[in-house]
């Protein structure tokens, strides 16, 4: 969006609201189209159950398993009432965020300007968007990821704007308390980025203006605390620790979560699969303290190499994990130096508490002892709305914006788009008539990032659906037939990546406890032994897999979970196997080896090779079909 500009080099405000539009509906158009996933199934049962049990639950829920009570309670009520509310809900808390971080860098000593207001929130909508899909399909577009990820960074985004408005007028209103702990109470990384937005913005203010009564404005950092403390020490909390094997304070531990911590930086902000946020900040910030700050030498001197390496890792294909971790920490590095510089100088204070504050929260993540693409989401919305910030600053130059948003645009797009969608602004830009045309900016935009996405969700919808057809006929016969040719990246379905809530689905929808569910697909073949169908069907891709418990325990096989040893078991006959993440050990007549392992994890369950079973196994593939049974 910083790339539009008009003959005046000011942004074109309809042009700004089309695209929020756009953005809006087609927010609402996929989150309406979101079939219930993994944890939906086991929420929604919560409230179907009644309400006694609803109490209930909810309370072992919070003993036994987490303390997010509020953002669970929540997400069985937006569960319990559908697609509908969610939609309207996902949208607002999207939008929503982007409203709340546009107003607090617009009114930042400055009048609002409702032409500036509109850029800043489309800018930020724009970031937002552009976040690698492996961590949006598990936050935004996921009902239970949006209550536990999305909902927190809108909590402590509202909760930001209400203090610092309120200190404007130098006083603590209840409603705002209330907001400190509400979005401290949501999860351990909203509250605790709560406690940090609301902490830093009251220091800052403090240091800055001697007028200012720190101790009338220490309230919503510590009513943020204490909600943040009825998450962390929740009896669920601790207990979950225990479950997880939480070792995280070993020096071990430690330094493998720094390292996976900057990995997944890189990684889903800076590397192949993700977008180029550090790269994006750090050219924004190194020009604007190129224009800014004549003595400011040693900042360009830190700078341009990081530009310069992240260029050359997207124009020359250099993604070798050194050079992505070398990139990502020296970013970093920089940004802090230079968030920290920007609050000493009273210079842009929003843009640096959020890149303070998402880093912080990186820091806390230290101590969780799972890392994943969804628990980078709140970093990634701090980050984006901290670059949308430094964009609006640098819109006064278009120069220096068309230079930021240029370099963006070749890091996410394929390079001939890339080339296309900046030469068009260009022509824009100098063209005499470019209001008339700069309406066509945000609809190019759409087609290159929504419609793919709105395309691939309406597909497995259609398809998910009409996989509900058959569960009148399966609760007849005990038998249900689950298609699960879904589109990737775009698929949403509870048997894909973890099928232990399958119970949860079967009591979701009054099916028997026994209720046999078969996978169907056209682009794998069924399983067959001794004449049975098996429930999972083998996977062709580099080779065919079987799926491991299925065909050993149709064979008669004893197959169990070693918790001590951390592998499968399985006995057959004279033959005993152990499977765990790295190896096979195979015991037979001929005594015990050691092989490399041949597993693979798909629909939630454990496959092994063709040579695996070929010992034991007769294996006949047909056009339609596999056909095994037991060696005689």
């Amino acid at each position: 969006m910083v790339l539009i500009g008009t003959g005046k080099n000011t942004p074109n405000a309809i042009c700004c609201m089309l695209f929020i539009g756009i953005c809006a509906i087609s927010l609402c158009a996929v989150s309406s189209m979101l079939y219930l996933y993994s944890d939906d199934v086991y929420y929604l049962t919560f409230l179907k159950s009644g309400f006694d049990n609803f109490v209930h639950m909810n309370i072992a829920h919070y003993q036994h398993i987490n303390g997010r009570m509020l953002v669970h309670i929540l997400d069985q009520i937006i569960l319990f009432f559908g697609n509908g509310l969610f939609a309207a809900v996902n949208t607002l808390m999207i939008v929503g965020f982007a409203i709340l971080s546009a107003k607090c860098f617009i009114a930042d000593g400055q009048p609002l300007k409702k032409e500036r207001l509109y850029l800043c929130i489309s800018a930020v909508l724009f970031f937002i968007l552009c976040l690698p899909h492996g961590v949006t399909s598990q936050t935004i577009y996921w009902i239970t990821g949006s209550m536990n990820y999305m909902l927190p960074a809108f909590m402590a985004m509202l909760m930001y704007y209400l203090v610092k408005r309120n200190m404007n007028g130098h006083k603590n209103t209840a409603a705002v308390l209330l907001f400190a702990l509400l979005a401290g109470a949501t999860t351990e990384q909203g509250g605790f980025v709560a406690v940090l937005l609301s902490a830093l913005l009251v220091l800052t203010t403090w240091r800055h203006d001697s007028a200012f009564q720190l101790k009338r404005h220490t309230a919503p950092p510590i009513f943020a605390l204490a909600g943040l403390l009825s998450v962390v020490l929740a009896p669920g909390t601790f207990s979950r620790m225990l479950t997880c094997s939480y070792d995280s304070f070993s020096a071990s531990a430690l330094c493998t979560n720094i390292l996976g911590n900057i990995t997944h930086i890189s990684v889903f902000m800076a590397g192949r699969a993700g977008i180029a946020y550090l790269l994006c900040i750090a050219v924004m910030a190194v020009l604007f303290t190129v224009r800014s700050d004549k003595d400011a030498r040693a900042w360009r001197l830190m700078g341009m190499p990081i530009v310069g390496l992240m260029l050359c890792q997207r124009l020359f294909n250099w993604y070798q994990e050194a050079l992505c971790l070398t990139a990502a920490a020296l970013s970093l590095i920089y940004l802090t130096n230079w968030a920290a510089a920007a609050l000493k100088s009273k210079a842009h204070p929003d843009p640096a508490i959020f890149m303070l504050s998402a880093f912080g929260l990186q820091i806390f993540m230290l101590a969780s002892p799972v890392l994943g693409e969804r628990t980078i989401l709140v970093t990634a919305l701090l980050i984006a709305a901290a670059a949308a910030g430094l964009s609006i600053k640098l819109i006064k130059t278009y120069a220096y914006t068309a230079l930021s948003a240029g370099i963006l645009a070749i890091m996410l797009l394929p390079l001939k788009a890339a080339a296309v969608l900046v030469l068009f602004s260009a022509v824009l830009y100098f063209s005499k008539r470019t209001r008339q045309f700069q309406l066509l900016v945000p609809v190019c935009i759409f087609v290159l990032f929504f419609a793919p996405v709105i395309k691939g969700y309406h597909t497995n919808y259609l398809i998910l659906k009409s996989n509900e057809a058959g569960v009148a006929d399966a609760q007849r016969s005990g038998q249900l037939y689950w298609n699960i040719d879904l589109e990737q990246p775009y698929r949403h379905d509870l048997f894909y990546e973890n099928s232990d809530f399958e119970p949860y689905f079967l009591q979701l929808h009054n099916l028997p406890a026994d209720t046999n569910v078969y996978l169907v697909s056209s682009r794998h073949k069924p399983l067959f032994f001794d004449g049975h169908r098996l429930k999972h069907p083998a996977v062709e891709q580099d080779a065919v897999y079987y799926p491991l418990r299925d065909v050993f325990e149709a064979a008669g096989a004893q197959v169990r979970w070693d918790d001590k040893t951390d592998e499968i078991a399985v006995s057959l006959n004279d033959i005993r196997y152990s499977f765990n993440a790295e190896s096979m050990t195979v015991t037979d007549t001929e005594g015990t080896r050691v092989c490399e392992s041949p597993a693979r994890t798909f629909f939630g369950r454990t496959y092994v090779l063709e040579s695996v079973l070929a010992p034991t196994m007769q294996i006949s593939k047909d056009s339609d079909k596999i056909s095994l049974s037991v060696k005689q």
